[in-house]
């Protein structure tokens, strides 16, 4: 009689093996995969921010300036207030027309009253992706520390549309001192950054820009500040060596939450650190980390370098070692510093 054949098959020592090896090329692999995911996510904020440069340059060809910042935080973007010094709103607001996006910008229009307040919620409530760096987080509504008091033009909601970009407000702080024309709206909220308590005159307007552009040493030396209206003759240093926009820094814990005091409004208001940073006001440009709060700088969540556009609408990458000095030139736009920007 013949014996029986084992059966086919593995062993348990055999599948270990088998499983320890799927293990080790999953652990090999990984990090390759990883780092192409990031690569893509890079070339997609790199193309988000090339975006936005080119709609700030058609804005400066079409009205003669780059977008202003608006008045304050309390203070939302208005379509019957045109594009000067009169805008509440963000430069992100002021650039909505030539990012396709003229239906959102004109929701409130010609409206009054509780129409124009619910409009205006449904503004503050509309992520848009070109805002945001897919390495952080995605297009949706996050909370906000306002959420029933609302804005001066705007009914209040749960969840906002924030922005992972912010504009070059110089390299210092972005809020021009009592001497450069006098804070309009200083303590009107119960915070000094939030804006005039009512819709200013437009001599009361005017009074402001002429004393600030009377005492420029105490103006804010970036592009974009309160009542802003650069022209490209007023970038001194030049279009291609003075930043426009960058990725903002914000604390990875408060990426969802809304709780970050640079973090905490809809990318619609005017003048805050919600969509304005400095370079060399309150720290250097860094990598987000968690529990690390740098309000008023740039950063991002990418490793060694954050993405920027510059008044040319050109975009370059800088990194987190870049000199102080350099840095701070390059946010400055008349120091009159000549700087090598071939290298950055």
């Amino acid at each position: 009689m013949r014996r029986p054949m084992p059966a086919a098959g593995f062993t348990l020592v055999e599948l270990l093996v088998v499983i320890a090896i799927i293990a080790l090329l999953m652990a090999l692999l990984l990090p390759a995969v990883q780092g192409v995911r990031e690569s893509a996510r890079m070339v997609q904020c790199r193309n988000n921010l090339r975006q936005i440069g080119i709609a700030a340059t058609q804005h400066t060809s079409t009205h003669g300036h780059l977008p202003t910042g608006g008045w304050g935080w309390g203070w939302i973007g208005d379509p019957d207030r045109g594009f000067n010094h009169r805008q509440p709103g963000s430069w992100v607001f002021a650039v909505l027309p030539f990012l396709e996006q003229e239906p959102l910008y004109s929701l409130q229009a010609g409206l009054t009253g509780s129409a124009r307040s619910a409009a205006g919620a449904k503004l503050i409530a509309t992520p848009l992706a070109g805002f945001q760096c897919p390495s952080r987080r995605s297009a949706q509504n996050y909370p906000h520390w306002r959420t029933s008091q609302g804005y001066f033009t705007a009914s209040g909601t749960p969840g906002v549309a924030k922005s992972d970009y912010a504009a070059n407000g110089g390299d210092r702080s972005f809020y021009p001192s009592a001497s450069s024309g006098g804070l309009l709206w200083q303590n009107n909220c119960g915070n000094p950054d939030c804006g005039p308590a009512a819709v200013p005159s437009d001599a009361e307007l005017m009074t402001f820009v002429e004393a600030s552009n009377l005492n420029q040493a105490r103006q804010p030396t970036g592009v974009v500040f309160v009542m802003s209206a650069i022209t490209a003759a007023s970038v001194r240093d030049g279009l291609s060596t003075t930043l426009f926009a960058g990725e903002k820094s914000l604390n990875p814990l408060f990426y969802t939450t809304g709780q970050s005091a640079g973090d905490n409004e809809t990318m619609y208001v005017g003048v805050n650190a919600e969509n304005i940073r400095a370079a060399n006001w309150g720290g250097p440009a860094a990598q987000d980390r968690a529990g690390v709060e740098i309000v008023n700088a740039f950063g991002s969540a990418h490793s060694g370098q954050f993405v920027t556009v510059r008044c040319d609408g050109s975009v370059h990458m800088l990194s987190y070692d870049v000199d102080p000095t350099t840095y701070g030139r390059l946010a400055n736009r008349r120091d009159g510093e000549v700087i090598d920007a071939s290298g950055l």
